[in-house]
């Protein structure tokens, strides 16, 4: 049975592209899968700081960022053991090297939280070898936000 973790950016100003919200990686023989991701603002409210914005999952990164911090990722069930995955938030310099791919991708209006849980089959895999999973923005958005995320991430 899997185990699920949870690591979260507290609402930090995002105004380049290259900030890595969250970068996972896993621990030698315990891959992980993203199970959800939340994503939400809490300064630009009115119809003229409307817009969208590009989220992406980058899987394949083998240098981390820098400039942001570790997260002890935090188990659902407390009972559970720590998690042996690694986790930064906030990095403003973003994770580098290797051979990337975006294997998921969505757009979010500001205007309101986003919240996707990923169905089974469709959940992001990575491995020890694979590199971080990291979300960040495809773009810079428009003007500087304040953004917070969270991601549920399980240990298989």
């Amino acid at each position: 049975m899997p185990r699920c973790y949870t690591v979260t950016l507290t609402p930090t100003a995002i105004a380049v592209a290259t900030t890595d919200l969250i970068a996972l990686r896993a621990a030698t023989d315990i891959p992980i899968k993203i199970r959800s991701l939340r994503v939400w603002q809490t300064s630009d409210f009115g119809d003229a700081q409307d817009e969208i914005v590009t989220l992406q999952l980058v899987r394949g990164n083998t240098t981390a960022g820098s400039a942001g911090a570790t997260f002890t990722p935090v188990p659902a069930d407390k009972k559970d053991a720590a998690a042996s995955l690694t986790a930064r938030v906030g990095d403003t310099t973003a994770a580098s090297a290797g051979t990337t791919d975006i294997p998921y991708q969505s757009g979010w209006n500001v205007r309101a939280p986003f919240e996707f849980i990923f169905p089974d089959e469709m959940m992001v895999r990575g491995d020890q070898g694979g590199g971080f999973i990291v979300l960040r923005f495809g773009a810079a958005p428009v003007d500087s936000l304040t953004v917070a995320a969270s991601i549920s991430v399980w240990e298989i």
